[in-house]
Parts: C-alpha cells; sequence; structure tokens
C-alpha cells in the first residue's frame, strides 16, 4: 500500500484528529487573511487617496494633506504588523503543540511502523502527507469561496480598516455603499483634513481582486510555513523526548 493511502487511511481513522486540524486550520486562515488583506489594502487606499487629491484639483495641497494624514496610516500600518507578529507567534505555538500531542496519541502505531522495519524518515513522510492532504483540499475550497464571496469580503476589510482608525487616531469615519449595479465599488469617507475634504476613495473590483489574491497568496505561504516545519519539529521533539525518558522500546 503506497504512502498516500495510509495517509488518507489514517485521517479516517482518526476523525476527531482530523476534524480538529481541520477546524484549527480555518480558524487560523480567517485571522491571517484579515490581517492579511489589511495590510496589503492598506497602501492601495493612501495610493488613491494621493490621485484623488490631484484629480479634484489639490495640487497645490496635496504635499500639505498627505503628510498629516501620513503619520496616522504609518500607526496603522505598524498596528498591523504587530498583530500579525502576534498572530504568528501564537499558531506556531498552538501548531507546535497540536502536532506534539498528535505524536502522542498515534505512539503505538509508531511502534507498529518501527517493528513492521520502517524508517523513522518514512513516518515523518507519512505525517507530513498526513498534515497535506487536507490543507490541500482546504486552500482550493477557501480560494473557491473567497472568489464567490469577494464582495462581502470587500466589506469585511473596509470596515475593519475604518475601526482600527478610529481606536487608534480618534477619527469618525464612516462607510457608503453604491446601488446594485455598483456593486464593484466602495466608497470611504473622511473628515476635513487641512481645508480639504477626501469625500471618497474608489477601488474597482478589478484592484480588489488583486488585493485579495495577494491576500491569499501570503496567507496560504504564511501557512505553509506554520504547519510543515512545526510539524517536523514537533516530531523531532517527540522523537527525543521518548528516547529522553525511555518510552521507546
Amino acid at each position: 500500500m503506497s504512502f498516500s493511502k495510509i495517509a488518507l487511511a489514517s485521517l479516517k481513522y482518526h476523525r476527531r484528529i482530523t476534524t480538529f486540524y481541520i477546524i484549527f486550520l480555518a480558524i487560523t486562515f480567517c485571522l491571517l487573511f484579515i490581517i492579511d488583506s489589511l495590510r496589503v489594502s492598506l497602501p492601495y487606499l493612501y495610493s488613491h487617496m494621493e490621485d484623488l487629491l490631484t484629480s479634484s484639483g489639490y495640487s497645490l495641497e496635496k504635499q500639505s494633506i498627505l503628510t498629516s494624514i501620513q503619520e496616522p496610516v504609518a500607526t496603522v500600518s505598524r498596528y498591523y504588523s504587530l498583530s500579525q507578529k502576534a498572530a504568528l507567534l501564537f499558531f506556531t505555538v498552538m501548531f507546535l503543540i497540536y502536532f506534539f500531542a498528535c505524536q502522542v496519541v498515534k505512539e503505538k502505531e509508531y511502534f507498529i511502523w518501527k517493528h513492521s522495519g520502517s524508517t523513522t524518515l518514512s513516518w515523518l513522510y507519512f505525517n507530513l502527507l498526513e498534515a497535506f492532504f487536507p490543507f490541500l483540499i482546504f486552500a482550493v475550497a477557501i480560494t473557491i469561496i473567497t472568489m464567490i464571496l469577494q464582495h462581502f469580503w470587500m466589506g469585511i476589510v473596509l470596515s475593519q480598516h475604518l475601526k482600527t482608525i478610529e481606536s487608534i487616531n480618534g477619527i469618525h469615519t464612516f462607510t457608503e455603499q453604491f446601488g446594485q449595479n455598483d456593486l464593484g465599488y466602495l466608497v470611504v469617507r473622511f473628515p476635513r483634513t487641512n481645508q480639504a475634504l477626501i469625500q471618497s476613495i474608489l477601488l474597482s473590483s478589478r484592484e480588489w481582486t488583486k488585493i485579495l489574491f495577494i491576500s491569499l497568496g501570503q496567507t496560504l505561504l504564511k501557512l505553509i510555513f506554520l504547519i510543515f516545519p512545526i510539524q517536523i519539529s514537533a516530531i523531532g521533539i517527540h522523537h527525543y523526548w521518548r528516547h529522553k525518558f525511555g518510552t521507546n522500546d
């Protein structure tokens, strides 16, 4: 029997562990995807703010206005970066605990594996396949779902931007959405800044799609580096722990 078939059979046998892994994967993805979307879209909003000032006839006041809002934008950007680092640290610890616990649960299976003449390296490969198959299915499914719910996700991202700006800088903002025929656009209203009222920032569906896929790629890449290197580390730690405390046969 091939490693792939054994891994799939093991996933089916350990249904509770597999279910928990998928749920944990979804929670991790959602949080990291929100943060990545916020970080990726912020420069786009700032860039459109510059274009809007130029096209609205504020060329002379442009630099003054941009300078006055540069620090709040930088503060928000630092907040997103800090949130991302905290989330990555948290999920690194949680994934390490999870994969180590999986090795404890499957310890008898490991002894059977060794008694069959298989190597520890093949056990590592088998466990990586167990983590890879659900991740692959999840990645394909979440990509399709994200494409379908693009406009809904746009609303969440922009709403979170405004909440963050309000909480960090004390600026009151509100959003307004166009009609059914203009779902590709989202309006943001900002307060008066240096005699200029920035009434709206428009991002087209094409730009939001670009933001979405860049964010999606970054998040999936982070998940790959979260899951597989940490799983290898957890197996190595458990292997050392088993030998250290004499649980090896």
